[in-house]
């Protein structure tokens, strides 16, 4: 993250007082002990040492920058209408078929390179390693939702099911 983004979201979730400077940790070292972590898949362990902080102070802003963030998602994430698409609905060759579609589902198999030993769960139908993904777009082709943590040997069918 460039460092005058990383610091807008300091000034950004201060103002919107999600986060405040407690005794000796400002904002910027509680959301870059959460950057750290999620970047370098660190433990609570990891971040003790690398921040000079207690397991339970680590613990404590880590939790706090997780709430923040996550409450930040009804100002940046809007919900699509579930009406019909204008291209369906002012089409008389498609509205009493697709009245109700809101998108479109696909998935494809990703190659992909794995250690031999993890291998087996990886190899799809045709013998090849990959990773089944899941994609759904709306009708103005964004991107609305993509499931990406079956191994190539799971079924359609299966990735479809554990999202729904």
């Amino acid at each position: 993250m460039e460092s005058h983004i990383f610091q807008e979201l300091c000034d950004y979730l201060r103002s919107r007082k999600l986060l405040e400077n407690s005794r000796g940790v400002s904002v910027e070292e509680q959301l870059g002990m959460l950057m750290y972590m999620l970047s370098r898949n660190a433990s609570y362990r990891t971040l003790t040492d690398r921040f000079q902080r207690s397991p339970e102070i680590v613990h404590r802003h880590i939790n706090a920058c997780i709430n923040a963030i996550t409450s930040l998602a009804y100002d940046f994430i809007k919900l699509q209408s579930t009406d019909a698409h204008f291209k369906i609905s002012s089409s008389p060759l498609y509205w009493p078929y697709f009245k109700n579609c809101i998108g479109a589902i696909d998935g494809t198999h990703v190659p992909m390179m794995v250690n031999d030993n993890e291998a087996a769960p990886y190899r799809n139908r045709k013998g090849t390693l990959s990773q089944n993904v899941m994609v759904v777009c709306d009708f103005d082709l964004s991107f609305t939702y993509a499931s990406s943590d079956w191994e190539g040997s799971a079924s359609d069918v299966g990735v479809l099911n554990s999202t729904i």
